[in-house]
């Protein structure tokens, strides 16, 4: 089921509200009485009485708004009048409202909550277990706020325990890690999750909140959640990897969790293997170290030693490098016109473009670095590849940039001009907004090119393509304007 929290400031205000959850097809609500200014009980009772679904009525012991004085009478008995009005469900905070249960009468359900919105340590969960296990019909709701993997760990760990006792739990974390138990609430065994309404006004936006479309897509029975492990929950990922999602048929969910240390790397890659992911992103930071736990290697990895996608195989968890096949995708177009290449420098991953470069007719690579001792490693991956100072023409069909400037030669052209002028293709991952110098004289002369941008959402659509076995169009992508927070050269180096 999908719960809705209902957040006003007027009782009022929650027939609208109401009428937003009945049009989005709502299972049931919260109506969280400690946001509202002032509670009037006989005009609550009366909008209670119109209310077509199960509600649950909630008074936090930590008020919602500091600007708004508590009920003089104090909480306590307050929440005691709350009991007379009979709602589906009421909260009890434990330990703190157990003396308010035997006021309970049949047809409200008890939900016991326990509550932390700084971490775990709050949540007494051994205290509160003989509870549950002495009171069967009763709810165990925990609200805790995650701030790490080993957090997560720990709310899927009393979820397991819950279902083993057969204790009714709904047991989510909030904050934007929390969102990882939103979108797996199947899996946790609870009876309901919580999404946000989709109001024009007043929409209530509590921590952790996903959208009520994507918690309806994760609660099909064949939702699989992927997670991208990253440096930053950077949610402009976020928006590119749902926009891609959006366009399959397939009731995927995805969302990027800060993975600092490798236990977080550990963790996710067993979730993965036990299903309860369907794949993982990797981040920059961790593309290296997660090719040595992989079951499988694509080629892309084999050769490049970097792996930005892991998937389900017949084989286990197989690793991909998709800024490979993200290359090749872009190249193509080009391939019958390209033999000669031009590669300067080696820092811009220079590896994935010589793997994706195996896959045209190129009679010639000449790489020019200024660490002579790389170019016999570059030949294993690339037998075609020369070093610059056995180049004899200034003639190319392809020119890549891989040299990441010096500080101070940002706009400077790091090659001869007679070079880049004659190719048919430029490609400069770095470019950003079109900023470089090389990215420059391709457009002043006219020359096709590829940037950072270009290469960086390719490899994403690659990605969601893998994961869904479905072809996206190519224009999608094209529809889809750069970021400003878009760095090349954590994204791509």
């Amino acid at each position: 089921m999908i719960c809705a929290v209902l957040l006003v400031r007027e009782i009022s205000q929650l027939s609208d509200q109401l009428y937003q959850a009945y049009h989005q097809d709502i299972d049931l609500v919260e109506i969280r009485l400690d946001a509202m200014q002032k509670i009037d009980l006989i005009e609550l009772r009366s909008v209670l009485e119109t209310v077509k679904i199960p509600y649950i009525l909630s008074l936090r012991s930590e008020w919602l708004n500091q600007e708004i004085t508590p009920p003089e009478e104090g909480r306590i008995p307050f929440l005691k009048s709350i009991i007379e009005l009979k709602p589906d469900y009421l909260s009890f905070e434990y330990p703190l409202d157990m003396p308010l249960i035997k006021y309970v009468t049949n047809g409200t359900t008890p939900v016991i909550t326990l509550v932390d919105f700084e971490g775990m340590a709050k949540i007494a969960f051994n205290s509160v277990l003989p509870f549950m296990e002495k009171h069967p019909d009763y709810i165990l709701k925990i609200s805790a706020t995650p701030n790490n993997i080993n957090d997560l760990l720990t709310i899927w760990r009393i979820s397991r325990t819950c279902i083993k006792k057969n204790i009714k739990h709904v047991i989510l974390g909030m904050g934007r890690a929390g969102r990882f138990t939103r979108l797996l609430s199947n899996k946790l065994g609870n009876l309901w999750t919580y999404g946000r309404l989709d109001l024009i006004h007043e929409e209530p936006r509590l921590p952790g909140m996903v959208p009520i479309k994507y918690i309806r897509r994760a609660m099909t029975p064949d939702a699989v959640l992927f997670v991208g492990l990253c440096d930053t929950t950077s949610r402009e990922i976020e928006r590119l990897f749902f926009k891609l999602i959006d366009y399959t048929d397939k009731p995927f969910s995805y969302l990027n969790l800060n993975t600092p240390q490798i236990p977080d790397l550990n963790q996710m890659i067993l979730w993965a293997k036990d299903r309860i992911l369907g794949g993982l992103y990797i981040g920059m930071g961790w593309q290296e170290q997660v090719v040595n736990i992989l079951e499988a290697k694509d080629h892309s990895v084999i050769y490049t030693g970097r792996c930005n996608m892991i998937k389900q195989t017949e084989n286990g968890l197989k690793g991909y490098n998709t800024i490979v096949p993200a290359l090749v995708k872009l190249i193509k177009p080009y391939a019958k016109s390209i033999k000669r290449v031009y590669i300067e420098g080696t820092d811009m991953n220079i590896l994935s473009y010589l793997t994706a470069l195996r896959d045209f007719e190129i009679s010639e690579i000449i790489v020019r670095s200024q660490d002579y001792d790389i170019i016999d490693m570059l030949k294993r991956i690339n037998p075609r590849v020369n070093d610059h100072s056995n180049a004899f023409y200034d003639t190319y069909d392809l020119y890549i940039n891989c040299q990441v400037p010096s500080k101070g030669f940002e706009n400077v052209l790091p090659t001869k001009t007679t070079i880049i002028e004659s190719c048919k293709l430029v490609i400069d991952p770095l470019s950003k907004m079109n900023n470089t110098p090389v990215i420059k004289f391709a457009i002043k002369n006219n020359i096709d090119f590829i940037d950072g941008w270009d290469i960086f959402t390719n490899s994403l659509l690659m990605i969601v393509e893998s994961w869904s076995d479905q072809i996206i169009p190519i224009e999608i992508i094209r529809n889809i304007s750069e970021i400003e927070s878009f760095d090349p050269v954590s994204l791509l180096c």
